[in-house]
């Protein structure tokens, strides 16, 4: 399961970079070794995660039966993803709210593997080890994944209605 949570960012990089192609404004994954240049010449998005969490469910993780019979259990779950707008400093704070408002247009309404709940930003900072204007963004995804439990989860149960 962990790798379907670690691909979200890099999936999320690859979107943005085909959603802004021919736009000077590059996604990298947050933490990249990629080298960049300081100051910034160009628009980059850094794209990490920052908080996963799974939603409860009301009986067990039981999604139904797939086309052999065996069992398929799910998770909901709601990861947010952070997404770092850095924008070269000779530019006005306005290009980050700018490139931020594209961001909402692309995740917001572009089909993906996920839901995407709500996107917010932070205050436009002045970065000195980046020689960048940075804009904090955030958006919470919800998907449904496959998992493959060691337990017994519920597939059939009994109602009973007892009198007293």
């Amino acid at each position: 399961m962990t790798s379907v949570i670690s691909n979200i960012a890099t999936e999320l990089v690859t979107q943005l970079n085909s959603a802004f192609a021919g736009k000077a404004i590059t996604a990298v994954l947050q933490f990249s070794s990629a080298p960049r240049p300081v100051p910034l010449t160009q628009t980059r998005l850094a794209v990490g995660l920052q908080d996963a969490q799974v939603l409860p469910c009301a009986l067990s993780d039981f999604a139904g039966l797939d086309e052999n019979g065996n069992s398929i259990c799910c998770r909901t779950m709601e990861i947010t993803a952070a997404i770092k707008i850095c924008c070269p400093p000779k530019k006005e704070t306005a290009e980050c709210q700018r490139v931020f408002g594209m961001i909402c247009d692309n995740l917001l309404f572009t089909k993906s593997k996920y839901d995407v709940m709500r996107i917010w930003c932070g205050h436009v900072q002045f970065e000195k080890d980046l020689g960048a204007l940075v804009l904090p963004c955030y958006a919470k995804l919800r998907l449904t994944v496959n998992h493959h439990s060691q337990e017994q989860s519920i597939s059939d149960f009994k109602i009973r209605r007892v009198n007293k």
